[in-house]
Parts: C-alpha cells; sequence; structure tokens
C-alpha cells in the first residue's frame, strides 16, 4: 500500500555509473487486484561520458516477463540529464526512466505522466541510425500487447535535446522523447491523454561538416503510441 520509488543519481563525470534498477528475471510484480500500491515515481540521474566507457543513470523497471503494475494513486517517469562530451565511436551516456518488460499490465487509479529530461551529445556513439549518444528519455514499453488503464490523465512530455556536431564526417544524436509503446495498444483513459511539448527543444548543429539529430518530441500518436488500436475513456467500458 506504500509508494514505491525508483531515483537515479548524479555519477561523477566520466567516471562511474549511478543507474537504479529492478529488474526480474522472469517477472515484477508491483501492488495486486487486492493490495495496491500507492504511487509509483522513476526519476533518471545524470552523467557526462568523456571517454570511451559508456554510462548510465537510468531509473528502471525490467524484466525478460511480465510486469504487474497495480496502483491506487500516480505513476510519474522523469528522465534525466545525459551528456556526451568528447566520448568515443561507440559511447552512450543515458539517464532515461523506464518500464520495459515482454509484456507488461498497468493500472492507476491515478495519473500517469510520462516526461524526458534534458540530453546533450557533441560525440559519442554513431555507427548505426539508432545509436543515440545522449539519451534522456521517458518511456513505457510493452513487447506484447498492451492495454493500460489510467483513471485520470494520461500525460507524455518530450523534453530538450542538443545535438553538435564537432567531428567532420560523424553524426550525432540525441533524444529525449516521452513514450508509450506496445505491440498493439488499446489505452483506457478516464479523464484525458495530454501531448505536451510546450517545454520542449531541439537543437541540431552540423556546422562542423558532420551531421546532428536531436530528437524531443513526442511524435504524432501513430508513432508514440506505436500501434495503437483505439484510445477509450474507462466509462465506455463499464470499469
Amino acid at each position: 500500500t506504500g509508494d514505491i520509488i525508483v531515483t537515479a543519481g548524479a555519477a561523477v563525470p566520466g567516471t562511474s555509473d549511478s543507474a537504479a534498477i529492478v529488474n526480474g528475471a522472469t517477472a515484477v510484480n508491483i501492488g495486486s487486484s487486492g493490495v495496491r500500491s500507492n504511487n509509483l515515481t522513476l526519476t533518471g540521474g545524470s552523467n557526462t561520458v568523456n571517454g570511451g566507457s559508456s554510462r548510465t543513470s537510468d531509473a528502471s523497471i525490467l524484466s525478460a516477463g511480465q510486469i504487474n503494475i497495480l496502483l491506487a494513486g500516480n505513476a510519474t517517469l522523469t528522465g534525466g540529464t545525459s551528456t556526451a562530451n568528447g566520448a568515443g565511436a561507440t559511447a552512450k551516456s543515458s539517464a532515461q526512466a523506464n518500464i520495459n518488460g515482454s509484456s507488461v499490465s498497468f493500472d492507476a487509479l491515478g495519473n500517469l505522466t510520462i516526461v524526458a529530461g534534458t540530453a546533450n551529445a557533441n560525440s559519442g556513439a554513431s555507427l548505426l541510425s539508432t545509436d543515440f549518444a545522449a539519451d534522456a528519455s521517458a518511456s513505457i514499453v510493452s513487447n506484447g500487447a498492451f492495454t493500460p488503464k489510467i483513471g485520470n490523465d494520461l500525460t507524455i512530455s518530450g523534453k530538450s535535446a542538443t545535438a553538435t556536431a564537432i567531428i567532420a564526417g560523424q553524426t550525432v544524436r540525441a533524444k529525449a522523447q516521452g513514450l508509450l509503446k506496445g505491440a498493439s495498444l488499446d489505452i483506457q483513459v478516464g479523464h484525458d491523454l495530454i501531448q505536451d511539448n510546450s517545454a520542449a527543444t531541439a537543437t541540431a548543429d552540423a556546422s562542423a561538416g558532420g551531421g546532428a539529430v536531436a530528437v524531443h518530441r513526442v511524435p504524432p500518436s501513430a508513432l508514440v503510441l506505436a500501434g495503437v488500436t483505439r484510445r477509450r475513456r474507462l466509462d465506455e467500458t463499464g470499469h
């Protein structure tokens, strides 16, 4: 019936990690149908990568199996601050707040708020188009069908991403994105679904002759709510 708080720390720049991770090999259960937990809060930390080693300051709940979350109150995921500054060609800085499972069941009577943090990169991992040298995203990802129930508001927000290319021929990417994703989605929302980018910014500077990609916005519903089949209010289902 209490609160669940997962908070990553502030890492020593370039030398350490400061992640806070809950990892269940087969399952993670938070609350139950008979006794719900109260609030769930995940907050990313901060780190700076300035060498060849990747660093993580993620706040995560992970499982190769099922994740079951039943809350009487709210769930809040907030990304941290990730910085890749003079990082090696394969190094990444991550300060995410994320829930990721083979299958996720989510039922909160209050609000679900997913807000990204701040990502800055001028170097780092760039070999693949999916490589982000700095990532401060906030996300809930189910690799199976996802039918989240939110009793009040669902809010998803991007924040601040800055990518500055300083090496000719190198593409630098930074991401601070809010994400709710399932193989398919049937979202039940008691009140409002809000995609809010009012405080989000993106800056990409490729003046050095390289490439720069900054991702901060919540994409259109078809992308951020990947595989969405429908969105409905809880009162339409009788629950």
